[in-house]
């Protein structure tokens, strides 16, 4: 049996042991002629065929490739990852030594010893060299093999496997460079700087350090446990006056607390240093020290500042009160702010609870303008202009406010700007009125819009008429369109223009208020209806200044008018020809029309309708609807009893109302809010109960 590419299944052995078989199917040492019987152990040619199947699948998968060699240690197979990470086919390799394949270190002492090797018959493992790929690259790599031997114990080649180190060795490299780049670093900054490791020893630290500790340039900590130096520090009387086991036993529980701490501690030489320990994820941690005397000594003195602003800061404060407008301050180094009591008001935060900081405020921006104020606030540095920008923020409770920011920058004597100093008002009030305005006006707009209606102002002084947009629209005027008193006249057909002047003039002499319906030609020529209403607008002495109004266009609506007239003109025509008796009721119960058929049918003259329009009154019409006793109605198929009945509860009972006997009433009543009704009334003849028509 045979590994895909001829990989043999043989167990490599070495030179010169006996002769072991193979997992194949070759006879035995002994063979068939010494009358061996022939005996063939099938489990485990099928386990021996899994393990092939198996080794061939990981061959397809591995991120490494697989090799074989001959006796002659040519090629006889390389897996296809070889050609994925080299780009070389593998058909160009296959009959090929190792030494005809081109690398970068052919006279290497490694190259010779394991040649040596190979010649040997030995296996090896790890061995490094280079290979050029199809790009000309020459690229890294490692390779491992093992020699096979026949059943004889005669040599048939090596089977091995390659690995690439391109990418290794490359992040070898900028493992390097990058520890290269940390040393520099630390050798480069002011503070001192040690880093200890998860067991808390001393890993690296720079010469900074040395010279804050005054180590000798002899001494070498590295790799020294933390008591250790603390002992050795303690000793030299680096934490003097401190007791030493105590001042000892104090830092080693500290940074063995995995708690970041920092302290300033003044040395004998006067100097401060802040000493800072901050613990890393995976354990140890980082300790540095800084000088920071003089940054101790100007604390000092912006102490004894801080004290004049206080007092400063309670006059503000009360000017503050009763303006409602808050102050803050924000060191453009740090970025710190500073607010007023006004402004932790204004944001809705406890002062003992918030912390105010530049990220902090932004946090509290609106987000669709929190990058407009920071883009702002940050364009103003170097600059002593007066800034304005108006935003909105949002209170830790939700609530939407708008405010408006007003602030300077303060420029230094070497022209850069420290702090910023500003106000902050809030204007939600303010704008939400604005906000409800131009909303009301927007609804108006649509309203006017969708109404055609329009406004329009006449100044009388100026003889000039101001338009509204939908008022030129309906004129077939551009926007922003204001014509003159007299233009605006002329747009009026002849007959209706006096008529308007008329209007106007008694508006504008003694206040008269109209309600005109007129018509206008456009500037498109189009004829339209409007309806125009107007009233007089005085000043505070009671004079008339102007006239004020509406214009609508009412065109569509006088044309469904008397598209409506049209049609019920010709729905009472048809009715009144039908061959049914027909009538309407109006929710008064009186007659609204009878139709021929119905006065024909009833004998009733048009002047009896008219005289008598009530239903179930004593009248020639009621008594003739009772005309049939209760007999005939009971011959009424079952029906029309239906029918009657389901008339007789449409119209709510009223004795007389109903038409028994040999008509019968299909009744349609419309429900109103009093639960009156309006009616119709369909009369057809019917037969009675013997198939013959009543009369």
């Amino acid at each position: 049996m045979a590994l895909p590419g001829g990989l043999a299944t043989c167990r490599p052995i070495r030179q010169g042991d006996a002769p072991r078989q193979c997992f194949g199917t070759r006879a035995r040492a002994h063979g068939r002629g010494a009358g061996a019987p022939k005996r063939v152990d099938r489990s485990a040619a099928r386990r021996r065929g899994v393990m092939t199947d198996k080794f061939s699948l990981l061959a397809q998968v591995a991120s490494d490739w697989w090799w074989e060699m001959d006796a002659k240690l040519r090629f006889t197979f390389v897996s296809e990852q070889f050609t994925s990470i080299f780009g070389v086919p593998t058909a160009s390799v296959i009959g090929k030594s190792r030494v005809e394949l081109e690398r970068a270190d052919p006279e290497s002492p490694g190259w010779r010893a394991h040649l040596d090797d190979l010649a040997h018959r030995r296996p090896f493992r790890q061995f490094e060299t280079t290979l050029v790929d199809a790009k000309g690259i020459v690229r890294p790599l490692r390779v491992s093999g093992t020699p096979l031997f026949s059943d004889q114990g005669v040599f048939t080649g090596y089977i091995g496997v390659g690995h690439d180190l391109t990418d290794l060795r490359r992040r070898e490299r900028e493992a390097a460079g990058h520890a290269a780049d940390l040393q520099s670093i630390l050798e480069n900054i002011e503070q001192g700087v040690v880093l200890f490791d998860r067991d808390m020893r001393i890993v690296v630290y720079n010469e900074r350090l040395r010279d804050f500790l005054e180590l000798d340039k002899s001494f070498d900590a590295h790799g020294m446990p933390l008591n250790e130096i603390l002992s050795y520090l303690a000793e030299r009387g680096e934490y003097a006056p401190e007791e030493k086991q105590a001042a000892i036993a104090l830092r080693t529980r500290l940074m063995c607390s995995r708690e970041p701490f920092t302290n300033d501690r003044e040395r004998q030489d006067g100097r401060i240093v802040s000493v800072h320990f901050e613990p890393l994820p995976d354990g140890g941690g980082v300790m540095t020290y800084s000088d920071v005397t003089q940054a101790r000594r100007h604390d000092a003195q912006r102490q004894g500042l801080a004290q004049q602003l206080e007092r400063e800061r309670k006059s503000l404060v009360a000017a503050q009160t009763v303006a409602k407008v808050g102050s803050w301050e924000t060191n453009l180094h740090t970025m710190e702010v500073r607010w007023s009591a006004e402004t932790f008001r204004i944001f809705e935060v406890e002062p003992h609870e918030f912390s105010p900081t530049h990220e902090r405020f932004l946090a509290l921006v609106h987000p669709d303008d929190r990058a407009a104020v920071d883009n702002a606030f940050r364009a103003s540095f170097g600059s002593s202009d007066v800034c304005t920008v108006e935003h909105r923020i949002v209170t830790p409770g939700g609530k939407l406010k708008f405010v408006v920011e007003r602030w300077q920058a303060v420029v230094d004597s070497d022209g850069k700007s420290s702090h910023a100093v500003g106000t902050c008002q809030d204007c939600t009030e303010l704008k939400l009125a604005q906000l409800k305005a131009e909303e009301a006006t927007n609804l108006l707009r649509v309203a006017g819009r969708t109404a055609r209606l329009g406004g329009w102002v006449s100044d009388l002084e100026k003889g000039q008429l101001q338009w509204s947009p939908v008022t030129a629209e309906i004129h077939d005027e551009p926007p922003g369109f204001s014509p003159s008193f007299e233009e605006g006249l002329r747009y009026f057909v002849s007959e209706d223009r006096k008529k308007m002047e008329d209007a106007l003039d008694l508006c504008a002499l003694d206040g008269r208020p109209f309600d005109e319906t007129l018509r206008i030609v456009t500037a498109t020529g189009r004829r339209v209806w409007v309806r125009v209403i107007g009233e007089a607008v005085r000043d505070p002495d009671g004079a008339i200044r102007s006239i004020r109004g509406a214009l609508q266009d009412i065109t569509e609506l006088l044309e469904a008018r008397e598209s409506s007239r049209r049609l019920a003109e010709q729905l009472y025509q048809t009715l009144d020809n039908i061959n049914d008796g027909f009538v309407t009721i109006d929710e008064n119960w009186h007659f609204t029309f009878v139709n021929q058929r119905h006065r024909s049918l009833r004998q009733i003259a048009v002047g009896d309708v008219s005289r008598h329009r009530r239903l179930g009154s004593r009248t020639a019409i009621a008594r003739g609807c009772r005309k049939a006793g209760s007999d005939d109605v009971r011959r009424i198929r079952p029906r029309s009893r239906e029918v009657v009945q389901r008339t007789r509860l449409s119209f709510e009972r009223r004795p007389g109302c109903l038409f028994p006997g040999c008509h019968q009433l299909e009744g349609a009543a419309g429900a109103t809010r009093s639960s009156r009704s309006r009616g119709l009334a369909l009369e057809r003849h019917l037969p009675d109960h013997q198939g013959k028509p009543h009369r």
